[in-house]
């Protein structure tokens, strides 16, 4: 019966409940979608299976009475940790990505073009033990093989299919620029999209030594040092004793800290400070899925004198307020469960746009069971923040004051609430437009503003190969 009810009252008002479903289905879309984003920040490289163990060097730098911290630290710290902790059960050196240019024999080519170089980006040079300390599985190859000589490399099988197409990659040559050659002994999967190291090819760690880089230096600034630690280690302690080390055997120029810091932290923590945006889209959702069920509210409580007349009959037949609070919030649940559906589709539709914005690519938004109990968490949270109050209000009619014809003493008591609530979501709405226009106008400003000179006259040519004779 309340079901039905529910139904025939949301027909007969089509006006009020496509307002209503519109305004909670954006909200939802939204809402949605910004989830998808936090959800994705907050499982940043959770995939690694030692996760809980790994930890990054990082350094705080004191220059000109500011501080800086980074994760980037010179190359020696992983063996010298080793030699002074025993509580370090392994170690693992990345880079910085590089650029380099790799070329592959051209079948049946003119002599005069003997190679095909491809540019890429995406490059890190590692230590051997890269594949046992980290959760990146291989395709092809022996992970315990990798880099045990000196002109091997390791592709993903994205790169893998740029090269050879579909044609094996496994001990084919690939020329880096005009040097060496260098042996495919292994083809790895494509990392995730949350995993803080993106690359496309791993070299061994010793190329950079072979390019003239300084890899056993307490100083510099271009690699991470990663260490799985014993659980219970103490990091205060560690982290003294290394600064001590450091101060004995190497004079900086200015004041430096060294501390260790969890490995997972790195993407919201690290330099660029990510947290700062994980903040405002959790803020973001929380408001905005707010600002719809005031809307929601308003809307209902307002309309809530057309159903006096059912209120009052359904009282004087005994109807306890119990069940009218139940019937009522039955039928904002079924509202809010068409508009979560609408939600999903606008979400699905406007994720992949947002998220190609910000250069994240997924290809499925992951969601297991405990992103569903989290939407029906949020589902029958929203429904009690947004029926509820309605609910109470309207069945606070007094059925006496109908039948009597004095009309409903407590139907203006609601207006004072509708205009505060009015008041914060206006307020809120008036802040992120205004916020958004400050955003817009400081990347509109970066963008266009006067470096000095005209950049559309301006020609760059990497020089690399040949073209640097």
């Amino acid at each position: 019966n309340y079901f039905l009810i529910a139904i025939r009252n949301l027909w007969r008002n089509k006006v009020m409940s496509l307002i209503n479903l519109v305004g909670m289905a954006i909200g939802f879309g939204v809402f949605l979608t910004l989830l998808s984003w936090i959800r994705f920040d907050a499982r940043f490289d959770k995939f690694h299976e030692d996760i809980e163990q790994m930890y990054v060097l990082n350094i705080r730098l004191t220059m000109n009475g500011s501080d800086y911290t980074a994760q980037r630290t010179g190359g020696i710290y992983s063996r010298v940790m080793e030699e002074l902790f025993p509580r370090v059960e392994s170690s693992c050196r990345v880079s910085l990505p590089m650029e380099f240019e790799m070329g592959i024999p051209v079948e049946g080519a003119d002599v005069d073009v003997p190679m095909k170089y491809y540019d890429e980006r995406e490059v890190l040079m590692v230590d051997s033990n890269f594949f046992d300390y980290f959760t990146f599985p291989l395709l092809e190859g022996d992970p315990e093989q990798v880099f045990t000589a000196r002109d091997q490399i390791v592709i993903t099988e994205r790169l893998a299919k740029k090269l050879f197409g579909e044609k094996t990659a496994m001990n084919r040559q690939i020329r880096i620029g005009e040097g060496d050659y260098f042996t495919v002994v292994a083809v790895a999967e494509d990392p995730p999209a949350a995993s803080t190291y993106q690359f496309n090819a791993l070299l061994g760690f010793h190329v950079l030594e072979e390019m003239g880089y300084p890899v056993n230096s307490y100083g510099g600034t271009m690699y991470f040092n990663h260490f799985k630690l014993a659980e219970g280690t103490d990091l205060v302690a560690m982290d003294e004793a290394i600064n001590k080390h450091v101060e004995e055997n190497f004079d900086a120029d200015f004041d430096t800290w060294l501390f260790m810091d969890r490995f997972d932290r790195l993407h919201l923590h690290g330099e660029y400070k990510g947290v700062v945006g994980y903040l405002m889209n959790l803020i973001m959702a929380i408001v905005i899925l707010l600002i719809a069920s005031i809307n929601y509210i308003n809307l209902t409580t307002a309309s809530s004198s057309q159903r006096i007349k059912e209120i009052a009959i359904r009282k004087s037949t005994g109807a306890s307020k119990r069940q009218l609070v139940f019937q009522f919030l039955n039928e904002s649940y079924i509202l809010l469960f068409l508009a979560l559906y609408m939600g999903f589709f606008i979400s699905e539709h406007l994720s992949g746009s947002v998220f190609r914005y910000f250069n994240i690519y997924l290809d499925t938004i992951p969601r297991g069971l405990d992103y569903w109990m989290l939407i029906a968490g949020v589902y029958l949270l929203t429904g009690l923040l947004a029926g509820l109050y309605p609910s109470l209000k309207i069945t606070g009619f007094e059925p006496l004051a109908f039948f009597t014809g004095k009309g409903p003493r407590n139907l203006s008591s609601g207006r004072r609430s509708r205009r505060v609530l009015i008041v914060f979501q206006f307020a809120f709405s008036i802040f992120f437009i205004t916020a958004s226009i400050f955003i817009i106008r400081q990347f509109t400003h970066m963008r266009e503003a006067d470096l000095g000179f005209n950049r559309e006259d301006v020609l760059y040519i990497r020089t690399k190969g040949k073209v640097w004779d």
